[in-house]
């Protein structure tokens, strides 16, 4: 499989960055500096930015398995087995059942504490794992444009390495807008 180091390296992505964060938690003496009113950071707000990145890796992860393993099935080599086929397309929908759903209901509830004005919008840790999953994502699309370049070179292009490259581009952009819009959430009745 083609991009068999790209989903050993993403797993590996997010561990390293929430090792970092959690260290970063840890050692960091100065508190964030907070608008007036809006309370401080404080742990439960760091488990649920922590929690909500974590699904969104896994949510991107199991679009992406989903993605790479409709494709085989929709156009098979004649090397392919069947039951490798079927049981990535159970992963990625295992994966998206499960995480999706905790996924929504953590960004909308954290999106309606910093409007309401509950958690801090400028948290260092939110605006680091913000960073970091765009920084992932870069990395993955990057990762993705060498491989297309250079099946192309090789005059190996087919229909399933384009479904899966243009199905792991649509899914990093998603989740790269996402992140984008999630940095411009502010207070009601914020100054811009």
């Amino acid at each position: 499989m083609q991009f068999a180091f790209l989903f050993a390296l993403i797993p590996l992505l997010v561990l390293g960055g929430i090792v970092a964060a959690v260290v970063a938690i840890v050692s960091h003496v100065r508190r964030d500096k907070t608008q007036p009113g809006v309370p401080k950071g404080t742990p439960r707000d760091s488990f649920l930015y922590l929690l909500s990145t974590f699904t969104l890796f896994v949510c991107a992860i199991g679009a992406i398995v989903l993605v790479a393993s409709l494709a085989e099935v929709l156009f098979p080599a004649d090397s392919d087995f069947q039951d490798a086929n079927t049981s990535a397309t159970r992963i990625g929908i295992s994966m998206l059942v499960v995480a999706f759903p905790v996924f929504l209901y953590l960004s909308n509830d954290i999106r309606k504490k910093i409007r309401r004005g509950d958690m801090d919008p400028s948290s260092s840790l939110r605006h680091s794992l913000i960073y970091f999953t765009m920084f992932v994502l870069t990395m993955t699309v990057m990762i993705d444009l060498i491989l297309a370049v250079h099946t192309f070179l090789k005059g190996e292009i087919t229909a399933r390495f384009a479904v899966k490259a243009l199905g792991a581009l649509a899914v990093a952009g998603g989740v790269y807008a996402y992140s984008s819009s999630d940095l411009k959430i502010e207070p009601i009745g914020a100054v811009l």
